[in-house]
C-alpha cells in the first residue's frame, strides 16, 4: 500500500503540470512540459527502484503546509557607461555577488523584494537563484509569455528583469502558494548631481538684494532679504514661484532682522521683539528681548514614542554670547561654554555671516548637533583661525548635556579650511555642511567661485566631487544656499545684478525612498 501511496502522489503532480490543452479554432495542441516530464519521470523510477530495495517498513512523508524561506540571487552581470576626460562615453561589464543584495520575504503580502536596490546597469534577464522552501516544496515559475508554470532548478538562470509570480507546491501535492518576486535596480548613480536653473518672475527683485537669508520649513523656501529699502519676507514651494508673506502680527521688518527654524515653526528676531510663525503669514509675538541681536535656530528632537525630549532655541546677543532658550523663547540664559572661557577662545566668537547648521542622529534618539559658521573681524593676528571661518560645535543630549567647543579648522590643516569670506552662507545638505562665500578676505579665494562641503560638522571642508556650481551661474554681490529637507538644494544669487537666479540642485541618493515595509 505504501508504494500505491508514491504512486498516487507523484500522479497527483503530474496531472496537475503536465497536460495543458489549448483550442486554436481548428485545432488542439496538447503541450506537455519536457522538464516536469523528465524530472517526473525520473523521480518515479528512482522512488520505484527505492521500493524493490528497501524493505517493508520503509515510509515517505509528506507534508500539507508551504511557504519560500530564503531566495538568494547568484552573480549578477553588470554594464556601466563612464565619461573620460574627453567627453566620450565608454562602457565596461562586470559581474557582482547579488548575495549583497539580501532578498527580503514577506510572508503577510507573499512578496519578494530587495530593499536596497541593485546597481545601476544591473542585468538581471539571466541569473541564477537559490530558493529555499518549507519542508522540501517544488518551486515553479509562471512564465512570461504564457500561463504556463516551468519547474525551477539552481543550475538554470531565471529572467528576474520584471516581476515574475513563483508558485511552491507542497509534498502532498494538494497545496500550493504564489508569491510575487519584484527586485528593485537603481536607474540613476547615487553620487551623480544635477542642477536645473529656475524661471522667476522675480528676477529683478532678487537682483536688487544686498542680503539674502533663506531657511526652509516643510519643503517651502522662505526667503528673509533686503535691498537699500525694504526689507522683504519671501516664500516658494519650487523655486519657481515666489510671493510675498504677509507678515501680520510683526510690528516691523528691520534691516537686520534674524529668521530661523525649529520644531516646525518659523521664528524671527526683528526691532527687539521675537516672533513665530506656521506659514510666514501669520505671527505671534513671544518676548521682547533687547539683548538679543540674531536668533540663530534650534534643536527639537523626539524620542521613540514621538515626544519632544529636546526643545532648545539659540541666539546671538549684543555682547557675542551664545544664548539659549528652553522655553520657545520666552526666557534666555548664557550656553554652557565648556573649557573656552579658560582657553579664552570665546573670542573666536563669530560675528558676522553667522549661519546654524543642526543634524539630528541617525542612531540615537534625542542626540543631534549643532554648528556655527561665521565670520569675526580680521585683526591681522598670526592666529590662523583669525584668516579663517570659524566654527563652533555642540552635541545636544537630552540625557547628558554638553557645552560649546571651538573647532580650529587652520590648526595642523592647510589644505581643507574654509577660507574667510564676506557674505559666508551655510546649509545642511546630503549628510554635511555646504558653504557658498563672496569677497576673500586675507586669503586667495575667488568670490562665489565653488561650494565648499564638510562631512565633519566643520572640522574639514572639501570641494564635493560632482556637486560645482552649474554653468551659468553668476552672482555679483549676493549668494546664498538652502536644503529643503525634502532632497533638494537652492542657489539665490543676485545674478549679473539686472536678473538674480534660482538654482535647484539634487543629488541623486538625496530623494531616493525606502521599498515601503508592512510595519513602519
Amino acid at each position: 500500500m505504501w508504494i500505491f501511496g508514491k504512486l498516487c502522489v507523484i500522479l497527483h503532480l503530474i496531472s496537475k503540470f503536465t497536460l495543458i490543452i489549448c483550442i486554436n479554432y481548428h485545432r488542439i495542441v496538447i503541450m506537455t512540459s519536457k522538464v516536469f516530464f523528465c524530472g517526473a519521470a525520473m523521480a518515479l523510477a528512482g522512488m520505484l527502484a527505492s521500493c524493490i530495495g528497501s524493505s517493508s517498513s520503509s515510509t515517505y512523508t509528506t507534508y500539507d503546509d508551504v511557504a519560500i524561506t530564503s531566495f538568494t540571487l547568484g552573480k549578477v552581470k553588470c554594464v556601466r557607461t563612464v565619461t573620460k576626460s574627453d567627453g566620450t562615453d565608454s562602457t565596461y561589464t562586470y559581474t557582482y555577488s547579488g548575495s549583497l543584495f539580501p532578498v527580503h520575504i514577506d510572508q503577510f503580502r507573499s512578496l519578494l523584494y530587495n530593499e536596497d536596490s541593485l546597481s545601476v546597469g544591473s542585468d538581471l534577464s539571466r541569473v541564477l537563484v537559490t530558493i529555499g522552501t518549507h519542508n522540501g516544496g517544488a518551486v515553479w515559475f509562471k512564465n512570461i509569455d504564457d500561463d504556463g508554470y516551468t519547474y525551477y532548478s539552481s543550475t538554470d538562470s531565471v529572467d528576474l528583469s520584471q516581476e515574475r509570480i513563483l508558485r511552491v507546491y507542497s509534498t502532498d501535492g494538494g497545496h500550493s502558494r504564489d508569491y510575487r518576486v519584484n527586485l528593485a535596480v537603481h536607474k540613476e548613480y547615487a553620487d551623480s548631481f544635477t542642477w536645473d536653473k529656475q524661471t522667476v518672475s522675480i528676477a529683478a527683485r532678487l537682483a536688487s538684494f544686498k542680503k539674502m537669508t533663506p531657511k526652509a520649513l516643510d519643503g517651502v523656501v522662505y526667503l528673509l532679504a533686503s535691498d537699500d529699502a525694504n526689507t522683504v519676507m519671501l516664500r516658494s514651494a519650487d523655486g519657481k514661484e515666489w510671493g510675498d508673506c504677509q507678515m501680520n502680527g510683526v510690528a516691523s521688518l528691520d534691516a537686520d532682522a534674524s529668521l530661523a527654524v525649529c520644531d516646525g515653526s518659523l521664528w524671527l528676531l526683528s526691532g527687539g521683539i521675537l516672533y513665530t510663525s506656521g506659514d510666514g503669514d501669520a505671527w505671534t509675538s513671544v518676548a521682547e528681548n533687547a539683548e538679543l541681536a540674531q536668533i540663530l535656530g534650534g534643536c527639537a528632537y523626539r524620542n521613540d514614542e514621538d515626544e519632544l525630549i529636546v526643545n532648545e532655541l539659540y541666539a546671538l546677543s549684543k555682547e557675542g554670547k551664545i544664548m539659549r532658550s528652553v522655553d520657545d523663547g520666552a526666557t534666555w540664559a548664557e550656553d554652557d561654554m565648556g573649557d573656552n572661557n579658560y582657553y579664552d577662545n570665546t573670542s573666536k566668537l563669530p560675528t558676522a555671516d553667522v549661519n546654524f547648521v543642526v543634524a539630528e542622529s541617525k542612531l540615537y534618539s534625542g542626540v543631534g548637533s549643532a554648528t556655527i559658521v561665521g565670520n569675526i573681524e580680521y585683526t591681522g593676528a598670526e592666529d590662523d583661525a583669525l584668516a579663517t571661518a570659524v566654527v563652533w560645535n555642540k552635541t545636544v543630549d537630552a540625557e547628558s548635556p554638553q557645552g560649546w567647543f571651538f573647532t580650529n579648522t587652520a590648526w595642523n590643516n592647510r589644505k581643507y579650511i574654509l577660507p574667510r569670506m564676506e557674505k559666508l552662507a551655510a546649509t545642511y545638505y546630503a549628510d554635511g555642511i555646504v558653504a557658498i562665500g563672496g569677497n576673500p578676505i586675507n586669503n586667495s579665494a575667488v568670490a562665489f567661485s565653488q561650494l565648499y562641503y564638510s562631512p565633519d560638522h566643520g572640522a574639514t571642508w572639501h570641494k564635493q566631487e560632482g556637486m560645482g556650481l552649474p554653468k551659468g551661474f553668476a552672482a555679483k554681490n549676493v549668494a546664498t544656499v538652502v536644503g529643503d529637507g525634502n532632497g533638494f538644494i537652492y542657489i539665490i544669487t543676485d545674478g549679473d545684478g539686472n536678473e538674480g537666479q534660482v538654482w535647484k540642485g539634487r543629488k541623486n541618493s538625496e530623494t531616493w525612498t525606502d521599498y515601503p515595509k508592512l510595519y513602519q
